[in-house]
């Protein structure tokens, strides 16, 4: 550059300049040199039509406010693909943009998106450059803002949204508005800031791209219950708009329901359920048109082949879960007494026989032990293709229900043994292991929070007065499913009572047949 201050206007074969290498690698010092001893017409050229801005906002603010303060007509500048310096911003997901993703930092960028918390981005550097940068889109129609939905930079859209409220209007060359673009790319947390309230107008919410489908429409296919709560507590939010196939969110949700073999809990049921309760229409279709043209058909032969490699797996699991409540019920915590010359323990007698906790205990082992049995069995039928496959399915549902009965049991179990241990010496240290048992028991109730979630939403949007009409299914899955709990914990207290019951209404009887005897 001593020699010849020009050398800094020529790119290099690939179109790439030095200012732009410079940038491009972090050297600032570098481009700074590169500026200072340059001359009026210093190449920012770097390769597929971009420049030295595009590459900087990638790199910190630092260097985008040198680059804009060397060459402020460069924002205007696109590349190759007609993306901005906006848009590479956009798509940026470090912290030169403050986009961590911890979940501390998401629920405060949920509570105050816009603010900046002091800190100066690449962003409010080229939109203080140029203000009219947001409205202009690439060669595939796609905004800024699209950009940064589909990357799920909440911030971004917030601060698009508030310096440029049309944004929120924009199509790309699909007809899609931001929110299409999060709904599709499943960031919830655009999702849940954009329906929040009256961020956006209705207009927005039931916006149809190009195939008439609105964001319901896109959270259905994509079966993300988060994203589909988000938008349907929200109550500005149509559940009765058609696509250009005439189909609404009910029938788009119906159609991907598989027809065999599948999880009833799944996130695409629940969001079917939620549609129902809020009183969600279908599309003005002949509803055995929509079964024959939309609705999964049933494949025998593929879900006989899926059934038995199921059954394989999960009987693995029931027959370990057997053995170990076998192999428990014969090795009660405490051992065996050898007895104490009183008669009150004779020989080969639990020690701890007695307690109600002991009793608890072997309650447990034996409801484990009955219900993998149980679920072996049915196990047995459900995996034999003899056996007709409706037939097989009831007794594969039964098997999975014994299942969870069993392995529930068995944590019962274990954490009632430790307890029936470890309580004489440290009752501190033997509550603590029932308590961190007891939390992966709330492992298998995640589809009862996803129950609870869907009735909040829908009491959200529909009121107080819908919790009367879901509250009893509700509570009733609540009660079936911790029935084995009832049994475990019940029973020790109900048997005495149970024979007590018996003989005060069979010992009149008795007694009468005996005297009839001795007469």
């Amino acid at each position: 550059m001593s020699l010849h201050q020009r050398l800094a206007r020529l790119p290099g074969g690939d179109g790439m300049s030095p200012l732009y290498l410079a940038v491009s690698l972090g050297h600032d010092s570098i481009a700074e040199l590169l500026h200072q001893q340059g001359d009026e017409e210093l190449s920012y050229a770097g390769p597929a039509g971009q420049t030295a801005l595009h590459v900087a906002v990638l790199r910190g603010v630092e260097m985008t406010e040198k680059i804009l303060q060397w060459n402020k007509g460069l924002t205007g500048e696109a590349d190759a693909s007609g993306s901005t310096a906006l848009h590479f911003a956009a798509s940026a997901d470090g912290a030169e943009i403050d986009l961590e993703n911890s979940s501390l930092l998401r629920w405060i960028r949920l509570r105050w998106p816009c603010s900046c918390h002091g800190r100066r981005t690449s962003t409010q550097a080229l939109l203080k450059a140029d203000p009219s940068l947001p409205c202009r889109p690439d060669s595939n129609g796609e905004y800024p803002i699209h950009v940064a939905a589909s990357m799920g930079n909440l911030k971004l859209v917030a601060l698009l949204l508030r310096k440029c409220p049309e944004c929120a209007g924009l199509r790309d060359a699909r007809g899609r508005t931001f929110l299409h673009v999060a709904v599709d790319q499943r960031r919830e947390e655009v999702v849940e800031f954009a329906t929040d309230g009256d961020q956006l107008p209705a207009a927005i919410l039931n916006a149809q791209d190009d195939d008439g489908n609105t964001a319901l429409h896109l959270a259905v296919v994509s079966g993300v219950l988060n994203v589909f709560c988000y938008l349907l507590r929200n109550s500005r939010v149509f559940l009765d708009l058609p696509n250009n196939g005439g189909l609404t969110p009910a029938d788009l949700c119906r159609s991907t329901i598989p027809a065999g073999l599948h999880y009833k809990t799944n996130a695409r049921t629940w969001i079917l359920w939620s549609l129902v309760v809020a009183k969600a229409s279908g599309g003005n279709i002949r509803r055995d048109h929509f079964q024959q043209q939309y609705v999964p058909k049933l494949d025998e032969s593929t879900e006989s082949k899926k059934m038995t490699e199921s059954a394989q797996i999960l009987g693995i699991g029931s027959v370990l879960v057997a053995t170990v409540a076998f192999a428990a019920a014969f090795s009660p915590p405490g051992g065996y007494a050898a007895g104490d010359g009183n008669g009150s323990l004779a020989p080969g007698t639990p020690a701890l026989a007695g307690r109600y906790a002991f009793d608890a205990f072997m309650y447990a082992v034996a409801v484990a032990f009955t219900c993998s049995m149980l679920a072996t069995f049915s196990l047995i039928y459900a995996g034999a293709a003899a056996v007709d496959w409706t037939i097989r399915h009831i007794y594969f549902k039964h098997s999975l229900s014994w299942m969870r009965k069993s392995t529930r049991s068995l944590l019962v179990a274990f954490a009632l043994g430790v307890y029936l241990v470890l309580a004489p010496a440290s009752r501190a240290t033997a509550i603590g292991v029932c308590v961190f048992t007891a939390g992966t028991l709330l492992f298998r109730n995640r589809e009862v929070v996803r129950m609870i979630v869907c009735a909040r939403v829908l009491q959200r949007r529909m009121g107080v007065a819908v919790l009367a009409k879901i509250g009893v299914p509700i509570a009733f899955d609540l009660v079936k499913s911790n029935l084995v709990y009832l049994v475990i914990f019940g029973a020790p207290l109900w048997t005495p009572l149970c024979v007590l019951f018996f003989v005060w209404r069979l010992s009149p009887k008795i007694l009468r047949y005996i005297h009839r005897k001795l007469i």
